[in-house]
């Protein structure tokens, strides 16, 4: 078989993009016995999966819990329009609270200069400067959200 197809083959295989014909390429090749000597470190891995294969359990049965499943289906019609009136609501409070960007002109002046350079000074330097400040509030605002979600990191405890 060609050493460079392989060796691309192997090349997927490490990175997880292999669809499983490839990876029976790969096995048939590895167990058989015509592997060029580059390949020859990888033969145990690819022979260790067939002898894997053979190992069962003896007499061992394996329970797995059973979990009770919530679906909408067992939820209340009156459940769900309450849910559904509290997004609502908590959509309609967040849209009226939120601050609106108050750094918008600097965007706009941007986008009307977009053809061209700005030639007045005054003007460069006004661009600049709305520029620079919404660029600051974003960063504040990543920055308050950042550490907002490191503090509820911080108060989650683990049940032992």
């Amino acid at each position: 078989m060609n050493t460079a197809y392989i060796k691309s083959l192997l090349e997927k295989y490490w990175e997880a993009e292999t669809n499983l014909e490839e990876e029976k390429i790969l096995k048939d090749y590895f167990n058989g016995n015509a592997i060029d000597e580059d390949l020859k470190q990888y033969t145990s891995l690819f022979r260790f999966y067939r002898s894997a294969t053979g190992i069962q359990m003896q007499n061992k049965d394996i329970v797995i819990p059973e979990s009770k499943v919530y679906t909408l289906r067992n939820v209340s019609h009156l459940r769900k329009l309450s849910i559904a009136a509290s997004v609502a609501i908590l959509l309609t409070v967040g849209y009226f609270t939120i601050p609106q960007n108050e750094y918008l002109p600097a965007i706009e002046i941007a986008q009307l200069h977009d053809a061209g350079e700005i030639t007045d000074e005054e003007q460069a330097m006004e661009v600049t400067l709305e520029a620079l400040a919404y660029l600051g509030y974003k960063l504040d605002k990543s920055s308050n959200t950042v550490k907002h979600g490191l503090d509820k990191i911080e108060t989650i405890t683990i049940i032992k």
